[in-house]
């Protein structure tokens, strides 16, 4: 296989930036090898309603629900599930609204 001299100067400069980028990461992780960081509130808040989302099994029967019926239709989904439509699409609304946060099906 042949290559231009474009293609090798190419090549070689990827490789020159794979490299340099993998020796900058590398050497983050040993600065912070052993060391605890601070978690945002956003993130504990994220953590704790995935934690809450999978502890109830209600809410994820909604979300099976809600994704059977964007795969294969709501008149199936009422069908296989025996759910309304109504509720189906409550059940949408609710996760749309909250900008798709999982315990927004939690049962209140």
């Amino acid at each position: 296989m042949y290559y231009t001299i474009q293609k090798v100067k190419y090549m070689q400069e990827v490789k020159k930036m794979f490299k340099k980028d993998y020796h900058s990461r590398q050497r983050k992780n040993k600065m912070l090898k052993g060391k605890i960081l601070p978690l945002s509130d956003s993130t504990i808040e994220h953590l704790r309603s995935a934690s809450a989302f999978s502890n109830s099994e209600e809410a994820q029967f909604r979300l099976k629900v809600i994704e059977f019926s964007d795969r294969y239709g709501v008149k199936v989904a009422t069908d296989a599930f025996n759910i309304s439509r109504a509720t189906i699409y409550r059940w949408k609304k609710l996760l749309k609204d909250s900008n798709g946060k999982l315990n927004s099906l939690i049962p209140k």
